[in-house]
């Protein structure tokens, strides 16, 4: 279990002289860089300062694409990498492609042939899926990363949700006049069958 702390310090004077609710927006903001850290920690999470991330999970499945472009079997191999069952039973949209955002354009990139530019996967680049499956995307893998991945088998553990709390206590926060709004949360998180993964 990990924790996501943050805090930040605001005058006194300009709360009380601001138009808008300051600390609404601040807790607000808190919540988002949460989930955006969980997001994170799924896919990349090393395990020892975040939850364990798909990519250093044990036992998924290894998929080697080489070093050139990729190609339609690289994917192929992705999706043959993750057994039968797996993919069924589950609703769609928890089966997903993952990787960065220049990964997805070179798979969407792949022409079908040397003289045709046209697409093999299609136009449809906006939608991000990719062989009927949805595309995440993670900004914080390698360009050399993919991931293919029956998503219901990630599992993460909530031991505490947010806690916001604000202070005007000590000697430095009264003597700038400030209110310091901190925020607490820890979580968990893990693959629970490395195989529904490659």
């Amino acid at each position: 279990i990990f924790a996501f702390t943050g805090g930040v310090e605001i005058g006194l004077d300009f709360l009380s002289d601001s138009p808008i609710d300051v600390g609404g927006m601040l807790t607000e903001q808190y919540g988002r860089l949460l989930l955006n850290f969980l997001d994170q920690s799924i896919v990349t999470g090393n395990g020892s300062s975040a939850p364990t991330g798909i990519t250093v999970a044990s036992g998924t499945v290894s998929v080697a694409g080489g070093s050139a472009a990729p190609t339609v079997g690289v994917y192929e191999a992705f999706f043959f990498g993750v057994a039968l069952k797996y993919k069924q039973g589950y609703p769609n949209e928890r089966i997903m492609f993952g990787a960065n955002e220049t990964t997805y354009m070179r798979a969407r990139a792949i022409a079908v042939g040397a003289s045709d530019a046209r697409r093999i996967f299609g136009m449809t680049h906006g939608d991000y899926m990719l062989m009927g499956h949805k595309y995440g995307i993670s900004e914080p893998m390698a360009n050399t990363q993919a991931f293919f991945c029956n998503m219901a088998r990630y599992r993460m553990y909530r031991r505490m949700g947010i806690v916001v709390r604000s202070t005007t206590e000590g000697q430095t926060l009264v003597r700038k006049n400030l209110l310091m709004i901190s925020a607490r949360a820890r979580w968990g998180g893990q693959l629970e069958d490395g195989a529904s993964c490659s």
